[in-house]
């Protein structure tokens, strides 16, 4: 069928079929124990990888992950890794009122800026920086790898965060619509720094001499290409939704026309080397400020219904596939990471907090919050780990710290849901609706 060998179709549907079983089935088992579900789509992966099955029935494994077909299973992978950049974009929370709350701004600063900055510059003094890739080799490999764990010791997991606060009843309260609003623009920045940190990275490739001059030269092609998609968009994506509107009835034109957008995009990216899984990201954030709420709404349902209940539980998988607990691992340091990333992110954002009028309880919620990785925390390291800026033993550290904090942040709010502890000292206003005020 259309060039494909019949062997070749039936190993992707059988691999695509046993892949997507186990993330399912051991991610609603996740839920079932009040864990957050990507934890068990992740481990699907590990069990079913080299590590478990490969170890254990070989032949079974190589049903499952076949040399010849395994391509296409990363393709369909990163399809999911697309659909959960647009997701986010489409999630994007503008500030409205909230901006005028004093713990705004001091909380997208303080929860960006110290962890950065001091991450760049202690990374060296630690073990795990012994642990950098192949591709992070002179100055330009070392910066990068410095921004890649600089981002990963800051980022925060929007998803996440708004899924533990709807079950627990808590998403309507003014602290969790204050932190996912300032995670959403603190994210914002760190996938902007990501993307310089990998045009950092694709400057040692040419072998420049002029390392300054090399990596401005890909930073500055990186913008140049986000530009010219922001110039493009402007100037077809709003008058292409303008026709549709007034030519065709209802609004399922929507859903199309933004995964057109976005695989033109990420053509397009790719054709001049810019990282494509930022594409998403960006046509998110222009669905969400130029689609109508109807529009946006049957967007986002689409992507529920079937791209993001099939392929996200691959990506994951496939993240769990590549975690590995061999000789090379050590707990060691899984520990050395953890402590350098809890401390350096949540000392600031509680030194934050108590400054503005928290008091000692209230500002470890919101360091506890914003400590969380999640699912960008293993979308930084498979990205980094595919690019080569990492080793196999650090990609295993981020992935299972990412998804230990996701638990850890989960098992906090749930007993301070439960002993009626405060989430905030002071209300803020909400966004909208009508639901539970505070605690």
């Amino acid at each position: 069928m259309f060039g494909l060998k019949a062997e070749a179709l039936m190993q992707l549907f059988f691999g695509l079929g046993a892949v997507m079983l186990a993330a399912r089935a051991l991610g609603a088992l996740a839920e079932r124990i009040y864990v957050p579900r990507v934890i068990g789509e992740v481990a699907a992966g590990y069990a079913l990888g080299p590590s478990v099955l490969g170890t254990l029935w070989p032949a079974a494994y190589g049903l499952i992950w076949p040399e010849d077909g395994k391509a296409l299973l990363w393709v369909v992978a990163v399809l999911g890794l697309y659909f959960l950049m647009l997701e986010t974009g489409l999630h994007f929370h503008r500030p409205e009122a909230i901006a005028r709350t004093p713990l705004f701004g001091r909380l997208i600063v303080g929860t960006t800026v110290p962890a950065l900055v001091l991450a760049y510059a202690l990374v060296p003094f630690f073990a795990f920086s012994r642990h950098a890739g192949e591709a992070a080799v002179g100055s330009l490999g070392a910066a990068s790898f410095r921004l890649i764990v600089g981002v990963m010791t800051s980022i925060t997991a929007v998803p996440i965060l708004a899924k533990i606060f709807k079950d627990l009843n808590l998403d309507r309260t003014p602290f969790a619509q204050l932190v996912i609003t300032v995670a959403a623009f603190h994210d914002l920045l760190l996938w902007g720094l990501l993307s310089v940190a990998l045009a950092l990275a694709a400057g040692t490739s040419f072998g420049a001499g002029d390392a300054l001059g090399t990596g401005a030269l890909f930073i500055a092609r990186t913008l140049a290409v986000m530009a010219a998609a922001g110039g493009l968009a402007w100037l077809f994506f709003r008058p292409v939704a303008a026709v549709f509107r007034r030519r065709t009835a209802g609004v399922g034109w929507a859903l199309p026309l933004v995964l057109g957008a976005l695989f033109l995009g990420a053509g397009l990216a790719t054709r001049y080397d810019v990282e494509a899984i930022f594409v998403p990201l960006f046509v998110g954030l222009l669905a969400r400020l130029w689609l109508k709420d109807g529009e946006r709404q049957a967007v986002e349902a689409g992507l529920g219904q079937l791209p993001l209940q099939m392929f996200a539980p691959l990506y994951f998988a496939a993240v769990g596939y590549h975690v590995s607990f061999g000789e090379t691992f050590s707990f060691a340091l899984l520990l050395e990471f953890a402590l350098f990333a809890y401390l350096l992110q949540g000392l600031p954002t509680y030194a934050v907090a108590r400054m503005t009028g928290q008091g000692r309880f209230c500002a470890l919620n919101f360091a506890v919050a914003f400590s969380e990785r999640g699912i960008p925390g293993m979308v930084v390291a498979s990205t980094a780990y595919a690019r080569g800026l990492i080793d196999a033993p650090l990609y295993t550290v981020f992935v299972v710290f990412a998804l230990g904090s996701a638990a850890a942040a989960g098992v906090w709010f749930r007993a301070v849901r439960r002993g009626r502890r405060p989430l905030m000292a002071e209300a803020a206003p909400v966004l909208s609706g009508d639901g539970p005020r505070g605690l």
